[in-house]
């Protein structure tokens, strides 16, 4: 996958994800319930994507666990069912997940850590600059 793709998959995800995390504020489930197949599909696509760069993986790992815990839990206040414990592991796992992004990005060296990895991921493959 080029960087561009990923770039405007991460992109397309947000909106997603807001409109998932909308309806359920309005306690609209038919739009809260449609949005968890698109935003948890996008996170796994992204997760495929990444999983040669661990540094992204992780990253977005974490955001695959959060978003799917998240839709459990909204998933659990719309149809009344216990979410609490499924939730509970899936924002475990998003925290490892960041703990492994965190232990591995303390293992380069300072001079590679000027700024975030997705930053330095895009940079360093794109060839030219474009402003924006």
């Amino acid at each position: 996958m080029n960087d561009q793709k990923l770039k405007s998959l991460d992109t397309l995800h947000i909106p997603v994800w807001l409109a998932k995390d909308i309806a359920w504020i309005l306690v609209y489930k038919p739009l809260g319930v449609a949005m968890i197949l698109p935003a948890v599909f996008i996170a796994v696509y992204i997760c495929i994507k990444t999983i040669s760069e661990k540094l992204l993986f992780f990253q977005n790992l974490a955001i695959l666990f959060w978003i799917s815990a998240n839709s459990t839990w909204m998933a659990g206040e719309f149809f009344d069912f216990s979410y609490k414990g499924p939730a509970m592991v899936l924002f475990l796992l998003g925290v490892i997940s960041i703990a492994r992004h965190y232990y591995l990005e303390v293992k380069l060296k300072p001079a590679e850590l000027t700024k975030p990895y997705f930053a330095r991921f895009f940079s360093k493959n794109q060839t030219t600059q474009k402003p924006y």
